[in-house]
């Protein structure tokens, strides 16, 4: 082996490596496999959670035999020592005051990564504004904001990180009215992330398609209506390439067509994989969309879990009663 790492995959996201240097059996993400003694490295097999085991050489296969005891044990192993997955969005005893009010109260949420989360309850229960402070519009007093592994600070440099990685769609559009639709999407890119203007169009053209928008580009956001002009904003938001998106009430000022049309644009960013918290009161389409619903009412959180549990036995008196105030069919089960 001269002090060679060997490399051999068990699964699709595990890969093992036999180091001869090893003194003891231990786990490091592949990604840092060369701080094995030996310096060695070793090559990932797919998977961001990969993880590489580094045995003591008088571990190292030779034959079939061994080689498949040595693949049992680092199975093994790999269940002992595996990192459990982080969250992509984690808020840990939140709290927020304006003035004397305390319109946040020790809120703690995680959200994993491809979660979809709806966050509702009355008008003035802290929702936006806790969607606000999660972007580092509002600054919180007490508690943490972690957004993928950063934590949010007052620091210009640590919004500017966190604000890369978060698109926000507004309950009132807030595009520019004096640049078209294009010229909309592209601003952030180029000036933000630095993207050539060409790519960056090219992108924007993309994304303005997958909210079937594309043959609006050239018009300004006067020429739109107020569902075309939301569609236009979720398409602004994307063009960041964003790990995770909040939605703030996005159909509020919609009738009940052009709701329809950006609900199901949400839909389908949903069914795609995109991590996301949404603000709304459509309680038919936080059954329809949401892995999981959290209630809150006096901006703490009262209640949370699957929207099955939450609509149809929820456990707190406040729930019920929130619940029993919406017209029965907005919080249906899909057909």
């Amino acid at each position: 082996m001269d002090g060679r790492a060997v490399f051999f995959c068990l699964s699709e996201r595990d890969g093992v490596g036999v180091d001869r240097g090893a003194g003891a059996a231990r786990s490091v993400p592949v990604e840092h496999a060369t701080d094995s003694p030996s310096g060695a490295a070793v090559r990932g097999c797919g998977g961001l959670d990969r993880r590489a085991i580094f045995l003591p050489a008088r571990m190292a296969c030779v034959g079939a035999d061994r080689r498949a005891g040595a693949a049992r044990l680092l199975r093994l192993s790999m269940r002992t020592t595996a990192l459990p997955a982080q969250p992509l969005v984690a808020v840990a005893q939140l709290n927020k005051w304006y003035g004397a009010a305390h319109v946040l109260r020790n809120v703690s949420l995680d959200l994993a990564t491809h979660e979809r989360l709806v966050v509702c309850g009355p008008s003035g229960s802290g929702k936006s504004t806790l969607l606000r402070c999660l972007n580092g519009l509002e600054s919180h007093q007490s508690g943490r904001i972690v957004i993928d592994g950063t934590e949010l600070t007052g620091a210009a440099s640590v919004l500017g990180i966190v604000r890369r990685e978060v698109g926000m769609v507004f309950q009132s559009f807030n595009l520019f009215p004096h640049m078209t639709v294009l010229e909309n999407c592209t601003l952030a890119p180029v000036w933000v992330r630095k993207t050539p203007p060409g790519e960056a169009e090219e992108f924007a053209l993309t994304q303005l398609a997958r909210v079937h928008m594309s043959a609006h580009a050239r018009k300004y956001p006067s020429e739109l209506s107020g569902g075309e002009q939301q569609r236009v904003a979720i398409a602004r938001a994307l063009c960041m390439a964003p790990k995770v998106m909040l939605f703030d009430e996005p159909t509020s000022a919609l009738d009940p067509e052009m709701m329809k049309e950006v609900l199901d644009i949400i839909m389908g960013l949903a069914d795609s994989g995109m991590s996301m918290i949404c603000v709304t009161h459509e309680m038919g389409f936080a059954r329809r969309a949401a892995d999981r619903v959290v209630f809150m009412d006096r901006g703490e959180i009262v209640e949370q879990g699957t929207p099955d549990q939450m609509f149809d036995n929820p456990t707190t008196a406040r729930l019920r009663m929130f619940l029993s105030r919406i017209v029965h069919g907005r919080i249906a089960a899909p057909t």
